[in-house]
């Protein structure tokens, strides 16, 4: 097991915390432009039988302009309420691997963080920010995709999340 791969922005681990006894890998790693996730919804009959197909990017350039980033929502804490209880990130790369047989797919996210316990009165929006270390450089994980709870195009301002 890559333990690397399931961490959540919550353990407060920095890369010079991580374990020291991963295994050593030395195969190869596929890098995808986007990840598509199925799904069964029987309360809403738009997709054919309740069926659904979810298309999430990243991407450096879209169209031969800007990047295309989507912001995802990881379920972190199951005690909150809402939005409270998940945290926001913006997926740099998506990519898998094989080690012991068993493949493991997974994304290179950055953290945002929410600025305020409530909505902002103004937009009625939640305001975030890029979580960053003392040094400005964004704080970064690597995630298995099951832990991806809904993907967002149009959470941030233009720039933010790309």
């Amino acid at each position: 097991m890559i333990p690397a791969c399931t961490r959540a922005p919550g353990l407060g681990l920095s890369a010079s915390q991580a374990p020291t006894n991963l295994p050593q890998f030395n195969k190869k790693i596929t890098a995808y432009p986007s990840a598509v996730a199925m799904f069964f919804s029987p309360s809403d009959i738009s997709g054919i039988g309740g069926m659904h197909c979810e298309h999430t990017c990243a991407v450096d350039s879209w169209r031969k302009g800007l990047p295309h980033h989507y912001c995802i929502f990881v379920e972190t804490d199951f005690n909150s309420p809402g939005i409270l209880g998940l945290d926001i990130a913006c997926v740099q790369l998506f990519f898998s691997f094989t080690h012991n047989n068993v493949k493991y797919s997974c994304a290179l996210v950055h953290w945002f963080s929410h600025m305020f316990e409530s909505v902002d009165s103004s937009t009625g929006m939640w305001i975030v920010k890029h979580k960053v270390t003392n040094d400005g450089r964004p704080i970064a994980s690597v995630i298995h995709l099951n832990i991806i709870i809904q993907a967002s195009t149009s959470c941030f301002q233009r720039g933010l999340c790309f």
